[in-house]
Order: C-alpha cells, then structure tokens, then sequence
C-alpha cells in the first residue's frame, strides 16, 4: 500500500467482508500505523489500529465510533503502544540468530540430543535402505546372525543405547557404510 495523498492516504479496498485500510499518516510519529476498518449494523464502524514490526503484524488498539475521522486520542494510544512493542521488540531481539544448538549446549543437553538424532537418522536410513532391498526384519535378523528383536530395538527411533558396531553391520546388510568424519 503505497502512499498516495499528502498527510492522509486514500483507503485500500479488497479486504475480507468489506473492510478496507488505509495508512494513518506518512510523517512521525505515526509513521507506520495502519487503519482497517469494517462497516457494522447501526452505520457503526469498528477500527483496528495495526503496525508492522519486525515481520509481524501488530494489533495496537480496536474501538468502535460512528464518526468517519478516527479520533486523535486513539491515534495517541496506538502510537504510544507501537512504540513500547518497538522497544519490547529490539530487546527481544538481541536472541535472535542464536541457535538450537547454543540453546542446548547452554542446557547442557547438546550431546545427548545430538547423539539420539543422529541415531534417529541412522535408524531411519537403514530401515529405508531395508525397504528399497526388499529385506524384511526377519531376514535382516538372520544376515546379521541376530534375533528380529534385537533388529527391532536397533531400527528403534527412541533406542538410544545402540552400539555403533551394530549400526556398522546393519548397514553392510543392506549394502551400504558408515561413514564418520571429524
């Protein structure tokens, strides 16, 4: 919604029930503060004041008038909330771009999690790998010299307590290796 016209913008139509928007004002303070509105019973008129921020859009204030010019005092309080979400929102910020895994190693749960995903995957490509050759549980059993519940507990997404040597021989059942790079 580009700006149009002088301090006030025109109205935007094509929103959903006959709403329609309209920017509030170009220049500050109100610079970024939007205005939907939509047509009620009794030629009333409910507002909802929005801003943008940070990818998001955020409702400020809603009120109900009959009057076709939207009253300073309300203008006043949707700007001075946008402005505290501004301020809320470059605090929270700060967090932002540290990842999953900074979050876990400041938990202390890094290589546990690590370790259970990367046997989910493990698991998960074998069991995929068993698939495509066409191997059932039973028959991965006996190529492995082992019984099918033991295939069972290895192939197991939440069995964290498998040995690497079993994982090795699982994939060299159904033609393929493992591979592991520091």
């Amino acid at each position: 919604m580009e700006a149009q016209d002088g301090a006030r913008r025109r109205w935007q139509p094509g929103f959903a029930s006959g709403g329609r928007a309209r920017a509030v004002a170009q220049g500050a303070p109100r610079a970024g503060l939007w205005e939907v509105r939509s047509r009620l019973a009794a030629n009333r008129l409910s507002r909802v004041l929005v801003a943008r921020q940070m990818g998001h859009l955020r409702l400020l204030h809603a009120f109900i008038r009959t009057a076709d010019e939207t009253p300073d005092e309300d203008l006043d309080l949707a700007t001075q909330r946008q402005q505290e979400t501004d301020v809320t929102a470059k605090k929270a910020s700060r967090h932002i771009g540290s990842s999953f895994d900074d979050f876990l190693r400041k938990q202390g749960l890094y290589e546990q999690v690590s370790s259970l995903a990367w046997k989910r995957v493990l698991a998960f490509q074998i069991t995929e790998a068993m698939r495509q050759a066409h191997i059932t549980k039973t028959e991965m059993a006996q190529r492995m010299k082992t019984s099918r519940t033991q295939v069972e507990g290895q192939l197991d997404p939440d069995n964290a307590n498998v040995l690497l040597e079993t994982i090795q021989k699982a994939a060299a059942v159904v033609g393929k290796r493992i591979v592991i790079d520091l």
